[in-house]
Order: C-alpha cells, then sequence, then structure tokens
C-alpha cells in the first residue's frame, strides 16, 4: 500500500519568494491525484519536490513513511518515476535504450539488460504505441512521441509511484484520449 504525503512543503528563491507554500498533500495507494492551477503557479515545482530533483527549503515529502530526502537516488528511483512535461532530446540515444534507462535502478551500473529487461521494454513500446520507433534516435521524434516514450520508460522501472506533468504535452488528441 502505497502513501505520498508532503508536510508543509515548500519552496523558495530570493527573499520571501516562495513558489510552493507550506502544501499539505496525501495520496493513496490507487489514487488519482491532479494538480490545477494557472501557468506559473508552481505545479510543476511541487512536483519536482516530490520526485526529487528540487529539494524543498521547508517541509518533507514522505512515500511510504520514509523521507525521500534521506533515500539513496537510486532507492527513490525505484520507488518513483517521472514523466516530466517536455522530454529534453539532447541526446543520440535510440528510444529502446531511452526506455530500457527506466530499469537502471535495479540493477548495477556495468550490468548489462536481462531477456527479463528486454522483455519489459518491448510490451512498454507496444503499450504506448511505439514498437516501430525502437531503432529510431529518441531526438529525432515529434514531441508526442517522445512523450510516449517516456511514458514506456516510466512503465519498464515499475515504481509504486508514478509523477506525471502535464502527460498529455504534444501528444496528438487520440492519445489524449
Amino acid at each position: 500500500m502505497t502513501t505520498l504525503r508532503t508536510e508543509g512543503l515548500s519552496y523558495g528563491v530570493g527573499e520571501g519568494r516562495h513558489l510552493v507554500d507550506a502544501v499539505d498533500l496525501t495520496a493513496a495507494d490507487g489514487e488519482t491525484v491532479g494538480l490545477v492551477g494557472p501557468n506559473g503557479s508552481g505545479k510543476t515545482t511541487l512536483l519536482r519536490c516530490v520526485y526529487g530533483t528540487l529539494r524543498p527549503t521547508h517541509g518533507r515529502v514522505l512515500l511510504d513513511g520514509d523521507d525521500l530526502a534521506t533515500l539513496p537516488v537510486k532507492a527513490r528511483a525505484r520507488r518513483i518515476a517521472t514523466v516530466p512535461q517536455d522530454g529534453h532530446a539532447g541526446f543520440e540515444l535510440t528510444v529502446g535504450q531511452v526506455v530500457a534507462m527506466g530499469r537502471a535502478p535495479h540493477k548495477r551500473f556495468w550490468e548489462a539488460d536481462s531477456a527479463a529487461d528486454t522483455a519489459l521494454v518491448t510490451e512498454a513500446l507496444d503499450r504506448v504505441g511505439i514498437a516501430a520507433l525502437e531503432p529510431r534516435t529518441f531526438a529525432s521524434l515529434s514531441g508526442g512521441e517522445r512523450q510516449r516514450a517516456l511514458v514506456a520508460r516510466a512503465l519498464v522501472q515499475q515504481p509504486s509511484l508514478v509523477v506525471l506533468d502535464e502527460p498529455t504535452n504534444h501528444l496528438d488528441i487520440r492519445y489524449q484520449l
């Protein structure tokens, strides 16, 4: 049973400027929680604090009672996957390699992909409808195709929590529905 909780979570920049101010949030296993607000209201900043790319200036993020700030990066990555609103395309890895990166938290740095890892990647690519794009470079994909590849990467990560930041950003309408 996975529970995400923020307690008094704040993130500030400069003197007294809070982008996120004292957020208390609880999301239980199986719940879908949406953050709604205007552009620039701090939604992405809050999510970045939740998945650990930003450290809150106050408060904490708990996953199943564990303070995420105390967990090693790899342990946190086994438990939380994220799909950012914009997938950066500044590298020449194939789509298959990008998706396979989702398995990294589950193995040692030098460990090659197992047959089970490869099967998970194939299944995830099929599930998001981009299996035919597997050999292409990630950088050559459209924004929507990159977004679907990042969803596939989150699936192969097999976390207990998936954080989606505008997951339908760049997707064609048929994939948004």
